[in-house]
């Protein structure tokens, strides 16, 4: 078996560690594992529509990040309470390269020496008492032979702020994007043997693994790395071509009752940019509006010009709330 490097990540930015991610797929033969936690964010897999899959008012009003990571599958929350492994391995066989319950295996007997009745899913994911503890994906490296997995652990992660934030608009999207399957989900802190902040739960993973895998070791990053990382991360993980713009074409269409009326909105919406749009209230088209959103992000409108050009007694709040 090929030596593991084990690294405990200390960065909290959620884009400089799915950049780092990259940069191992990418660089190098090693085979590795890393430890890591974030700030909170939403993370959505590669195929989704990020508008969709979180609430983004709610997100911006709380200081929660978006962001895209490379693999596939439904969208996550995380926080400093929500901890986060990435596996990285060569594969000789492609066939067998997606293999979940190689990957999580380890973690599934960690967790289990800690008193947690920690059991695979059919869907990918890690279960105890029968509620979802942990979500996977994997991403293959087709010109390299390698594989990415990656999962989340919920150890003492702000429930509340999670089902508030992904939390997205089903019904207003149309799109042939991925779509997130909500399941029923619980922390592990409470059955944690021992108790461990969260600061210690990482150590002790690290040495669980260096000590059950053979081959495997403790490495810290390199300068070498940092540096190429932070250029990773400013170049795509935190721009918004990749978060927003690289979500899938989608058509939106939003009818509610407001103070001001009856508001109807519908887009049409390509790299996260509005091609086209038409809003009206009490079926009056509010052509000026519709001028300074078509061209804009999805995500960033001109909310001074929107201000101003709304037409008389609708809100600017209200606006913003049938928007997404």
């Amino acid at each position: 078996m090929k030596p593991l490097r084990i690294i405990l990540h200390r960065e909290t930015d959620i884009y400089s560690c799915l950049a780092l991610e990259e940069y191992l797929l990418t660089q190098g033969e090693e085979d590795v594992a890393v430890l890591w936690q974030s700030h909170r964010a939403v993370v959505c897999g590669k195929h989704q529509v990020a508008l969709r899959e979180s609430d983004w008012l709610y997100c911006q009003q709380n200081g929660i990040r978006i962001a895209r990571r490379i693999s596939g599958g439904g969208t996550v929350y995380h926080d400093q309470g929500n901890l986060c492994f990435t596996f990285i391995r060569k594969v000789e066989d492609r066939q067998q390269a997606i293999d979940f319950r190689y990957h999580t295996a380890p973690i599934v007997s960690w967790l289990q020496a800690h008193g947690i009745d920690a059991t695979h899913s059919g869907r990918n994911d890690i279960l105890h008492k029968g509620l979802k503890i942990s979500g996977n994906a994997e991403h293959l490296d087709l010109r390299r032979n390698k594989v990415l997995h990656h999962g989340t652990l919920l150890y003492d992660c702000d429930l509340a702020n999670l089902g508030h934030a992904i939390r997205g608009n089903e019904t207003c999207y149309t799109d042939k994007g991925v779509r997130s399957v909500r399941s029923k989900v619980a922390n592990i802190r409470p059955d944690f043997r021992p108790a461990l902040p969260e600061t210690e739960v990482w150590p002790d993973l690290a040495a669980y693994l260096a000590a059950h895998l053979p081959g495997a070791y403790l490495a810290p990053l390199q300068a070498e790395e940092l540096r190429a990382t932070a250029a990773l991360r400013e170049e795509k993980f935190s721009q918004e071509a990749w978060i927003f713009g690289y979500s899938p074409a989608y058509q939106f269409q939003q009818e509610r009752q407001l103070p001001a009326g009856l508001l109807d909105i519908k887009l049409k919406v390509e790299k996260g940019y509005i091609m086209e749009a038409e809003i009206a209230l009490d079926g009056k088209p509010c052509n000026l509006a519709v001028e300074a959103i078509r061209g804009c992000y999805h995500h960033a409108l001109p909310l001074d010009d929107l201000a101003v050009l709304l037409p008389a007694g609708l809100a600017l709040e209200d606006f913003l709330r049938c928007m997404y």
